[in-house]
């Protein structure tokens, strides 16, 4: 069903009331959402609200932009569709941007994933000299206990080197990021003031991008390359 002049206007006026949670519920306050779209349709018996042509939705400083969002009042979770990015932010003011084919995000809990299309992440750390490139087959995050997990042929791009992994969990807080999985992860550091490339395999590598170390554990092994000067 369309809705257009005043009764679309009606109908989004009570959808964005009934979107936020706040002091009414008990919760501290939180920032309302608001989803906007060229076009919205009400379906299921006004359970859910479609937009599109234009989707998009924020929350505070947190974006997202998609063909297509479903907003259920009931769950109040959305789904998007379809030429997704989106804009969020650590408790540190630390931007992370993202980007996928489909994603569902749970307005309460404040979780959600990006799968499809590869989805790939942008990590802006503090201090550091280019964002940390995260993609993989699935990413979940969560913005309470500030994990983002990444799962299935993981690729990760830092401005030291790059690193491949089954499996990553980002741990946001110690800003570090622990790979496992099998077959093993590995990781190619480079130093290219030394001319020097290192390739390291391990059961576990835990990347601190704070004390700028890696650790290794579990049947490690690896070599270091050193290109040779001319002349020398």
């Amino acid at each position: 069903m369309k809705l257009k002049n005043l009764s679309f206007a009606c109908a989004a006026l009570a959808f964005l009331i009934t979107a936020g949670k706040g002091a009414a519920s008990g919760q501290p306050d939180e920032p309302k959402t608001h989803i906007t779209g060229g076009t919205m349709d009400i379906i299921k018996g006004g359970q859910q609200i479609v937009f599109s042509n234009g989707a998009k939705v924020t929350k505070g400083e947190n974006e997202l932009n998609a063909s297509k969002i479903i907003q259920d009042k009931q769950s109040n979770t959305i789904e998007a569709f379809n030429n997704i990015d989106f804009k969020t932010y650590t408790t540190d003011k630390e931007l992370i941007l993202g980007y996928g084919e489909k994603a569902r995000y749970d307005l309460d809990m404040n979780k959600g994933e990006l799968t499809e299309g590869r989805p790939h992440l942008l990590y802006f750390l503090k201090n550091s000299t280019a964002p940390v490139s995260i993609t993989a087959d699935l990413i979940r995050f969560d913005k309470r206990s500030e994990m983002i997990l990444a799962r299935g042929g993981v690729d990760i791009i830092s401005s030291s080197g790059t690193a491949h992994s089954p499996s990553a969990d980002f741990e946001q807080q110690h800003k570090q990021l622990i790979l496992s999985g099998v077959p093993q992860s590995s990781v190619v550091y480079l130093k290219p003031e030394k001319s020097e490339r290192s390739d390291f395999f391990a059961d576990n590598i835990t990347l601190n991008f704070d004390k700028h170390m890696i650790y290794f554990s579990g049947n490690v092994k690896g070599k270091i390359i050193t290109a040779r000067t001319p002349g020398k």
